[in-house]
């Protein structure tokens, strides 16, 4: 971790007219600005933040924040935001800014978010109930968040999603692919890269067990979500299975190779003004369902049915009853690389052929295998052989499992024996 002190000077790479060293929030991470010192936050508050007598304002890069909770408070959400749409834009094949600062409210407390979504608004929305919104009124945009919700950052994603793709595509987004993105990367952790948050979508995310019990008969296919108007899609009877849906079909879209190659076909035609059904119609469509239907049969129901159990086990130590349930697992879905990831990792933490266990881990490695502790576990089997040589193979993944999730407790500890 770099000291407040270093960090200073490395930020400090321009000077105003008077000398004084100019602090550069805009290459500043979010892991990074938590670590600053309150000395050193308090010279950022001074250099950006703006008091608008109502609000604290902060443009830094890509957003302007507005909050009512306190001027370093305006600075955190704007690093955050930031930094979580130069994320996002990781996934895009062309990459591009909003032509305008995308305007984010944090308000203190429900009563301040519903009078300021009521104020933005018009009158025209209640906001009550919610604690989070993407707002539209003619030709002001904004999205809104209540900080006192203890989900205030899976707000500001979830909303921020869908306030990127409005941005970006300047055009109507259809409700299953705006909510079926929105639900994958409300759930993010900014400790963890893209990709990494990707993966873990799926273990971290309570739609993965909704879906299990509408699937088969109440799963929506693509071809029907994109008939529904936002009236059909929002009909209470079928709101959670549209929802779930689109979650699952935005899981396949962002999560491989074939879907991500879509899904930018799917931006880029919505930034060139043309409607989705430009890319998605005849054998495109139909081929589409399947693959999403495979990814259905063949990596969420056996995670939804069989992983969770082994987690849980894990969690409590109990590898024996872990293994039995991964070598189930494995016996019901053959080919699921999930099942022979637990497996491999379970039978090394055991000590039974340890060096073939590692081989497996690494060729599931190899394979780009989605599983987001995959270099935690090729670590742990290295550990475990316990010659001078394949510790330093363990702390050498375990640096590797660091680079994908900073906060990784496991690492860090395997590190430090």
């Amino acid at each position: 971790m770099t000291t407040s002190l270093t960090r200073l000077v490395l930020l400090s790479t321009l000077t105003v007219s008077a000398g004084t060293p100019l602090l550069r929030a805009d290459k500043l991470s979010y892991q990074e600005y938590l670590s600053l010192d309150e000395e050193t936050r308090a010279k950022l508050v001074k250099q950006y933040v703006r008091d608008e007598g109502k609000f604290q304002t902060v443009s830094i890069n890509t957003y302007t924040v507005l909050t009512d909770v306190s001027p370093e408070y305006a600075v955190r959400i704007a690093v955050l935001m930031d930094e979580f749409y130069a994320r996002f834009s990781t996934l895009l094949q062309h990459r591009t800014k909003p032509r305008e600062p995308p305007s984010v409210y944090v308000l203190n407390d429900a009563a301040t978010y519903a009078q300021a979504v009521t104020d933005f608004m018009e009158g025209d929305v209640d906001p009550s109930g919610s604690a989070g919104m993407y707002c539209v009124s003619g030709d002001r945009r904004a999205l809104f968040a209540d900080r006192s919700s203890q989900k205030v950052e899976t707000i500001l994603f979830h909303e921020g999603t869908h306030q990127l793709m409005d941005y970006l595509t300047e055009l109507y987004v259809a409700d299953w692919l705006d909510e079926g993105v929105a639900t994958n990367f409300e759930y993010w952790e900014m400790t963890r890269t893209v990709e990494n948050n990707l993966h873990n979508n799926l273990y971290v995310n309570p739609e993965v067990l909704a879906l299990l019990e509408i699937y088969p008969t109440g799963f929506v296919p693509l071809s029907k979500l994109m008939t529904l108007s936002r009236e059909e899609f929002d009909e209470p009877q079928t709101v959670g299975a549209n929802y779930t849906s689109s979650w699952v079909s935005g899981h396949y879209l962002l999560t491989t190779k074939q879907g991500r190659n879509i899904f930018n076909r799917l931006i880029q035609a919505l930034r060139k003004g043309k409607p989705l059904e430009s890319v998605l119609r005849g054998n495109l469509i139909r081929e589409l369902e399947k693959r999403i239907r495979e990814h259905i049969d063949t990596v969420v129901l056996p995670h939804a049915r069989h992983t969770r159990v082994i987690m849980a086990l894990m969690k409590e130590k109990q590898y024996a009853a872990a293994l039995k349930a991964a070598t189930e697992m494995k016996r019901a879905f053959p080919e699921n690389q999930e099942a022979e990831f637990y497996r491999a990792w379970l039978l090394a933490l055991s000590g039974d052929d340890v060096d073939t266990r590692i081989k497996t881990l690494r060729k599931l490695a190899g394979r780009k295998f989605p599983h987001p502790e995959i270099d935690f576990a090729i670590a742990q089997a290295y550990r475990k052989k316990g010659d001078e040589s394949s510790t330093r193979r363990a702390k050498s993944y375990a640096r590797k499992m660091l680079k994908q999730h900073v906060n990784h407790e496991g690492a860090k500890a395997l590190l430090r024996d």
